[in-house]
């Protein structure tokens, strides 16, 4: 799986893609992947749906939102508020609007904020009763700033929800520890389900395919 660069001179068309009634607009082939709707999102809002994540009247923040579906889905199942977190990226932010300007109603807008910023960096005046991690810690040097966020961020009674799938088996260890980086800053974690969706890049012959087809679901909460 190579990363890919984003460049002004490519105009390839965007993607548009429907999961759980929710059409989101796909940015183009970008280097921080933004462009790959991930199973990790799609589970996540499966779990928001059906409840299994408790939104209602509830205040969320998503990490590394990429087209934003997992706070669309937070919005439309009675969220009381969410902040939309995606890097600080114009073609990101600009395709995020794009989203919130076409899923939403005039009302629900209203309950949603697009707020750019590099992880560690945050400068919100409330914190939040849910936060919302879907692959995200695919980018293990950025381990340390996600845990900040969180430690900032999060009321005492929150929940975070961490969902992610394995794409490289090289980074399997070091994506699992963020785990144990959650619990040696004082959060209590515990395992929500598995579920089997298959390997997100069928192209990449990797071998492992055990450890690739599965999404993780775990949830964190501040120990007492």
């Amino acid at each position: 799986m190579k990363f890919a660069e984003s460049s002004e001179s490519e105009q390839e068309p965007n993607v548009f893609e429907n999961y759980g009634g929710i059409t989101v607009r796909l940015p183009r082939e970008h280097s921080l992947w933004a462009h790959v709707l991930f199973n990790a999102s799609k589970v996540c809002v499966d779990l928001i749906q059906s409840g299994e994540i408790d939104i209602k009247q509830k205040s969320v923040l998503e990490l590394g939102a990429g087209s934003g579906i997992c706070s669309f889905a937070s919005v439309k199942s009675g969220a009381a508020h969410v902040s939309l977190n995606e890097y600080p990226d114009q073609e990101l932010i600009d395709n995020l609007h794009f989203n919130v300007n076409n899923i939403l109603t005039v009302n629900q807008k209203e309950q949603l904020k697009v707020t750019p910023f590099v992880w560690g960096r945050s400068l919100f005046e409330r914190k939040f009763d849910v936060i919302l991690l879907c692959d995200v810690i695919q980018v293990v040097p950025a381990h340390s700033d996600i845990i900040s966020e969180l430690i900032k961020n999060l009321e005492r009674k929150g929940e975070v929800y961490l969902v992610y799938q394995h794409h490289e088996p090289k980074k399997i260890d070091k994506v699992n520890n963020f785990v144990e980086k959650m619990k040696e800053h004082g959060f209590e974690v515990e395992r929500v389900k598995t579920v089997h969706t298959g390997v997100q890049f069928k192209e990449d012959q990797f071998g492992f395919e055990a450890e690739r087809e599965v999404v993780h679901v775990f949830k964190g909460t501040w120990k007492n």
